[in-house]
């Protein structure tokens, strides 16, 4: 196996490469053939379980042309409209469709031509930032003393911080403050920027070869080794390179209300279908 990663790898970046067959995203009636597109989705148990819940959803977009990495991250409450008319949330399909059936709602929902999709989970992903050296953050004194009470430590300080796997998982998923709504999309951003940059500042074969034994090794993808190579390769390479990020639902469009004893939330869909396509596109 590590024989073959080796053969597909081609991390030496000066050099030059051929270009893997990526499936392009199509906007309407034209295809944008610079845009790939993959959700990708980290569960709360490992991958053998069957109808675990999903801690995390990312759209993770990269356009060639501009070399433009985008990403949004889908709270895992938002509800999804697939083509039966019925409400699910995107955590509650996942567990109990599966990642093609959350695909395809995603779609449905906002208008969008995803074609593949990646899963992994918590523990794996953890693992990956680990190879990776870890993942910088910018802690707040209340993350800091979150993080060191959860994990029974105290070496986290406001300010900057390098993160192991373990860290960062729990900096992204837990619910530290309920100050700020949807605090943990906007740290999974992060999160999904860090690791990024991180990978582009360390791409050698010999740094990539372990990692990408991981990744093949610890996720459900409909994709081949070659194309997720070919995919990693794309954002590696570029030279001016840039990322933007949003979190669905996106600001501005979703209202806080009372009903009854629970605290209930109205998401304005179009505007985060709109916020979406021009984000991808």
């Amino acid at each position: 196996m590590l024989n073959r990663i080796y053969d597909l790898s081609g991390w030496n970046l000066s050099q030059p490469q051929p270009s893997a067959p990526n499936a392009p995203i199509t906007d309407g009636a034209q295809t944008d053939k610079y845009i790939s597109s993959l959700l990708v989705v980290v569960q709360n148990a490992p991958l053998s379980t069957e109808n675990a819940f999903a801690d995390m959803a990312f759209i993770v977009s990269f356009n060639a042309l501009d070399q433009e990495l985008t990403t949004a991250a889908l709270w895992h409450g938002l509800e999804l409209k697939p083509e039966d008319d019925r409400t699910v949330t995107v955590g509650e399909l996942y567990a109990s469709e599966g990642p093609a059936a959350l695909l395809d709602a995603i779609n449905t929902t906002f208008g969008l031509n995803i074609a593949s999709y990646a899963c992994t989970d918590t523990s794996s992903l953890a693992a990956m930032i680990d190879l990776l050296g870890g993942i910088n953050a910018e802690l707040t004194a209340e993350e800091a003393e979150y993080l060191n009470r959860a994990l029974g430590s105290s070496e986290l300080r406001a300010g900057e911080a390098m993160l192991t796997g373990t860290q960062s998982m729990v900096h992204a998923m837990d619910e530290i403050s309920g100050e700020f709504a949807f605090g943990g999309l906007q740290r999974s951003l992060k999160l999904v920027d860090s690791a990024v940059l991180n990978m582009r500042r360390t791409a050698t074969k010999e740094t990539m070869l372990p990692l990408l034994a991981k990744v093949m090794g610890s996720i459900n993808t409909d994709l081949d080794i070659e194309t997720v190579r070919g995919f990693a390769y794309e954002i590696l390479k570029a030279e001016e390179f840039s990322i933007h990020s949003l979190p669905v639902p996106c600001e501005g469009s979703f209202e806080w209300f009372e009903q009854g004893d629970a605290r209930c939330l109205a998401v304005d869909l179009e505007a985060n279908k709109a916020a979406l396509r021009e984000l991808i596109y």
